[in-house]
């Protein structure tokens, strides 16, 4: 499948062929051998009908969709990604669908941010029951953001319950990813920038004047990225006492310098 990604990516000239030629083609060569387990749909067929218009193909198009993707079941996460010629409104889903809400990804793979979301449910929907699915997934579900090479480092040190701390910290992750540039360019003031992260559902702050006097305690802020060093003194709040993610946004990047129970202040 990644190799046939790939092919898809970056379609063959071929004289004689129109590109959606060779899309039908590929597209018979992927289905060969997957058929549905199940009657049940995945998505909604009506919702299907109406909103989803081909860009190359027939209307009977849509009925493929829905029948392709039965296989997966009624509860899973289907990613669609399309040209956006082929979502012209902003369908919302029946409330039936509400749970297999497909993500329509119409930006390129590599920096969309709905197929970004669509693995982050996926993990979520897994129930993982160690840290290592998101330190092992984290350049699918947090491309914008730059870890450090300690960054996973002293996930023992969180306090509280696993479960707990692990979809805590994967929306954490997450709002970073997907707003926290966009608000250090909008916002210059701390407090702003602490109403717009909290308008998303999680508590950060900078470090108090008291740490900042500490040339120690601000020397643990300190993260390494490769061959340069960032400072991480804002850092979001997972628990109000402990489990704190550092991180910095310096020009137009988001920086992740650690994720630890705690660091002296």
């Amino acid at each position: 499948m990644i190799a046939l990604y790939e092919l898809m990516s970056d379609l063959p000239t071929v004289p004689t062929m129109s590109p959606g030629d060779i899309w039908s083609i590929l597209s018979k060569v992927a289905n060969r051998g997957f058929s549905a387990a199940i009657s049940t749909s995945s998505i909604c067929s009506d919702e299907n009908h109406t909103h989803y218009r081909p860009f190359l193909g027939a209307m009977t198009n849509a009925d493929l969709l829905s029948s392709d993707v039965a296989a997966a079941g009624p509860d899973s996460v289907i990613a669609l990604s399309t040209v956006e010629e082929c979502w012209p409104s902003d369908a919302t889903i029946c409330p039936a669908c509400h749970v297999s809400e497909p993500h329509r990804i119409t930006s390129p793979l590599p920096h969309a941010q709905e197929f970004a979301a669509a693995w982050r449910e996926s993990v979520s929907r897994q129930s993982p029951a160690s840290f290592d699915v998101l330190k092992s997934y984290a350049s699918n579900m947090f491309p914008q953001l730059v870890f450090s090479d300690s960054a996973w480092s002293h996930l023992g040190s969180l306090e509280g319950a696993v479960y707990e701390n692990l979809r805590a910290l994967l929306h954490h992750l997450a709002v970073l990813n997907d707003y926290v540039v966009e608000i250090w360019s909008k916002f210059d003031s701390t407090v702003d920038r602490q109403a717009a992260l909290g308008s998303r559902g999680i508590t950060a702050s900078p470090e108090s004047p008291n740490t900042r006097r500490n040339t120690d305690a601000m020397s643990e802020r300190d993260f390494q990225f490769g061959s340069t060093v960032q400072r991480c003194e804002w850092h979001t709040k997972i628990r109000p006492d402990a489990n704190r993610v550092h991180f910095a946004v310096v020009e137009g990047k988001a920086y992740v310098g650690g994720i630890v129970g705690h660091l002296t202040t």
